[in-house]
């Protein structure tokens, strides 16, 4: 407890002449002893050292401050020391100890024009976010109509990325996230009649074309041409948006619009030519020139001798 030291005040004296038997009685000064007393971080960083008398009690001892980095997933408050504080008796050391709490994260879902379809909520980390609104919607546009299938997420101040989350419950919550929502883009498709344009026939009668395709790709395949129907004495000319072949012209390689809703194309015809000539029953001498000649024409013959 104490160190011993002579007291240097009580030796410094001038003897006298002995004149009989003196006893001299030495003495000392009480000094407390001082043990170092270090606080350290719980990484075993030192904190502090101090010296400090034997006995000091634990509520004189200054204690530093401490703090430890929070991380992505906990933040951490101090808990106290360990040991725990007591009077000084011995060299000591003090090891800081933290309780650690789960860090949340806000979580946003918005919509593609990033308006809000849920506020922000907060999850804890490494937990899935959850989305408890309605199913979001898209408005048709010319040609479209949009069917949800799922998020694009960004995290903090990042950018959104390209792809598409359909299954929330594969992600877990690390940071601040929005989360948007994707649609798939689907081209309206529409049936086509044929008709051609009397009592003819063409098979399909009914083609089926999307929007932003060609007219060629009916049916989901690409096709040199469009279905082409068959009459006797005449060939088959185009496909044309009105009967009197007055209007626009339809082929393979024209691209689908709006117009082809419940459309019906008009098969447009051109008498075919014939080239015929008579002759006399020795199937050799002429009796009228080789001539050209359509369904529609009409001839007189005059009785050959």
């Amino acid at each position: 407890v104490y160190n011993k030291v002579a007291n240097p005040e009580k030796w410094v004296v001038v003897f006298p002449v002995v004149t009989w038997d003196t006893i001299y009685k030495a003495e000392y000064l009480k000094t407390k002893r001082q043990y170092t007393i270090t606080f350290i971080n719980d990484n075993d960083s030192e904190l502090s050292s101090e010296e400090y008398n034997y006995g000091t009690a634990a509520t004189d001892i200054v204690q530093p401050v401490a703090t430890k980095t929070p991380t992505a997933q906990y933040t951490y408050t101090f808990a106290g020391w360990d040991p725990a504080l007591a009077e000084v008796t011995w060299t000591q050391t003090y090891k800081a100890t933290y309780n650690s709490i789960l860090r949340q994260y806000a979580v946003t879902f918005v919509d593609e024009d990033e308006s809000t379809l849920q506020i922000a909520t907060m999850f804890d980390y490494d937990s899935h976010p959850i989305y408890n609104g309605s199913t979001p919607t898209k408005q048709i546009d010319d040609g479209y109509n949009y069917q949800f299938d799922g998020w694009v997420k960004k995290v903090w101040d990042g950018d959104f990325g390209t792809d598409v989350i359909s299954d929330l419950t594969t992600e877990e919550i690390r940071d601040t996230t929005i989360y948007k929502a994707h649609y798939t883009r689907n081209p309206f498709t529409y049936s086509v009649t044929l008709n051609p344009n009397g009592e003819w026939s063409v098979d399909p009668s009914i083609i089926i074309v999307t929007y932003g395709s060609r007219y060629g790709n009916y049916g989901g395949e690409s096709h040199e041409n469009l279905p082409e129907p068959t009459r006797d004495g005449y060939d088959f000319v185009e496909w044309n948006t009105q009967a009197d072949w007055q209007w626009t012209t339809i082929s393979a390689s024209t691209s689908v619009w709006l117009s082809a809703r419940n459309q019906i194309l008009y098969a447009q015809w051109t008498p075919s030519d014939y080239d015929l000539e008579f002759v006399d029953d020795d199937e050799i001498t002429p009796l009228i020139p080789q001539t050209t000649y359509t369904i529609e024409d009409t001839t007189t013959l005059s009785i050959p001798t």
